[in-house]
C-alpha cells in the first residue's frame, strides 16, 4: 500500500494517508469460498510474504498478520491482488506485554492485543516473548496460509483450547485438511516449517519464504479472482450458477456460510417464481413476504454491522493515537525533569513539579 501524505494535526494528533483500495476483506472471502485453490493460496501468501519482507528489510515488524487485515481485489489484468494493512501500526506504538505469572492471564493480554490467538506464534502465547519479531510474523504467514488451503486456522477451538494446541500439541498436515486439493508437497513442507514451534526451526527470514513460494507459483499460474469483488458488494442476493464438475452433479460450496446462503436464495427464488405464475397459496404468499421482510432485515443488518466495525477501527486508531501522544509527552517530561535536577538546588522546585505532572500522566 502506497504512503500518501503523512503529517501532524493542530491539536497534536499525527496522521497518514494512503491510497484508497476497493476491494474484500480476506476474512469475507473465507467466509464465502471457506477456502482458496492452492494456485490462488500461492499467490496470496507469495504477495503478503514480499510485503513482509520490504518492511523487516526496514527493520519493521507487522505483529498483527490476520485475514482482517488482509484486502484482496482484482486487478487490471484479472489475477488476483492482495493489501496488506495496518502494517506496522500496531507494533510501532505497542508497549511490551506486561509480564503475568498465570497462563490465563497471557492469554487475556494476548487476546486484549491482537483480538485473536489463531495467529499468534506460541513464544508470545507463553510469554517467552513480549514483543512480536520476524519470526513471529513467519509464524502468522504460515498460520494464514494453512487457513487458506483448508478453510480452518491450524488449531480451533476457544482461545484456551487454541493458545494449548499452539504450545504442545501435533501439527494435523494441511494436505489432510485439505477437502481433497492436491497440495504439492513442496508448500505443505513450506508451511509446516513456518509453523515450527522452536523459532530456530522456522525460516531464518521472510526472503526465504519468497524464494519458494515464487517457485511454487511459476509451476501454476493463479486463475482469476472470482466472482469479482464489485459482484459481491453490489449483487449480495444474486444467483450465481455453480461450476458442475465433468461427470458429476453440481458441486456444492465447501464453506458452511455459503452453503446456507444458496439455501435462503434459491428458496427464496422459487417462492417468487410461484408467486408470479399464480400457483402460489396463500400460506406460501405469506411465507414468501416473511422471507422478503427478513431479508430486507438482514442486508440492514449487514451494513449496520459495517458501519459498526469501522466505528470500532476508528476507535482503536483513535486510542493508539492517543497513546502514542501520552508517550511521547512523558518521555518529554521525563527529559525535562533530568534537565532540572541538573540545574542543581534552583532546579528542584521545577523538577519536583515535573516529577508530579509524569506520575499523573502515568
Amino acid at each position: 500500500m502506497s504512503l500518501v501524505d503523512f503529517g501532524r494535526l493542530p491539536d497534536g494528533r499525527f496522521y497518514l494517508t494512503t491510497d484508497y483500495v476497493r476491494g474484500l476483506p480476506l476474512t469475507r472471502v473465507l467466509e464465502r469460498d471457506g477456502r482458496l485453490p492452492p494456485a490462488r493460496a500461492v499467490a496470496v501468501l507469495l504477495q503478503l510474504a514480499e510485503a513482509l519482507a520490504a518492511g523487516h528489510r526496514q527493520h519493521v515488524v507487522h505483529g498483527e498478520l490476520k485475514p482482517n487485515n488482509v484486502t484482496v481485489f482484482e486487478g487490471a489484468d484479472g489475477g488476483l491482488r492482495v493489501h496488506l494493512r495496518d502494517f506496522a501500526l500496531a507494533m510501532a506504538l505497542a508497549q511490551p506485554l506486561p509480564g503475568a505469572s498465570r497462563a490465563s492471564e497471557r492469554l487475556q493480554g494476548c487476546l486484549d492485543r491482537y483480538g485473536t490467538v489463531d495467529y499468534l506464534a506460541p513464544e508470545l502465547l507463553s510469554g517467552a516473548l513480549s514483543l512480536p519479531t520476524v519470526s513471529v510474523d513467519i509464524y502468522a504467514l504460515g498460520a494464514l496460509g494453512y487457513h487458506l488451503l483448508t478453510g480452518e486456522p491450524p488449531f480451533v477451538g476457544a482461545p484456551e483450547r487454541v493458545a494449548t494446541a499452539a504450545l504442545g500439541s501435533e501439527l494435523v498436515p494441511p494436505s489432510r485438511r485439505s477437502g481433497g486439493d492436491v497440495l504439492q508437497p513442496a508448500l505443505e513442507a513450506l508451511l509446516v516449517r513456518c509453523l515450527a514451534k522452536d523459532p530456530a526451526e522456522r525460516f531464518r527470514g521472510l526472503d526465504q519464504v519468497v524464494h519458494a513460494l515464487r517457485g511454487l507459483v511459476a509451476e501454476a499460474a493463479p486463475p482469476a479472482l472470482a466472482p469479482p469483488a464489485e459482484e459481491e458488494l453490489t449483487s449480495p442476493w444474486a444467483i450465481t450458477p455453480l461450476p458442475a464438475a465433468e461427470g458429476e452433479g453440481e458441486r456444492l460450496p465447501a464453506s458452511p456460510g455459503r452453503l446456507r446462503q444458496l439455501l435462503y436464495e434459491t428458496t427464496l427464488a422459487l417462492a417468487q417464481h410461484a408467486a408470479s405464475t399464480g400457483v402460489a397459496g396463500p400460506a406460501l404468499l405469506v411465507e414468501l413476504e416473511a422471507l422478503q421482510l427478513a431479508r430486507d432485515e438482514a442486508e440492514q443488518l449487514v451494513v449496520e454491522g459495517g458501519l459498526l466495525e469501522n466505528r470500532f477501527e476508528d476507535i482503536r486508531r483513535e486510542l493508539r493515537e492517543s497513546e502514542a501522544v501520552l508517550r511521547h509527552t512523558v518521555t518529554d517530561l521525563t527529559l525535562a525533569q533530568g534537565e532540572a535536577e541538573q540545574r542543581g538546588p534552583g532546579g528542584d522546585a521545577a523538577a519536583a513539579e515535573v516529577d508530579h505532572r509524569v506520575q499523573e500522566l502515568e
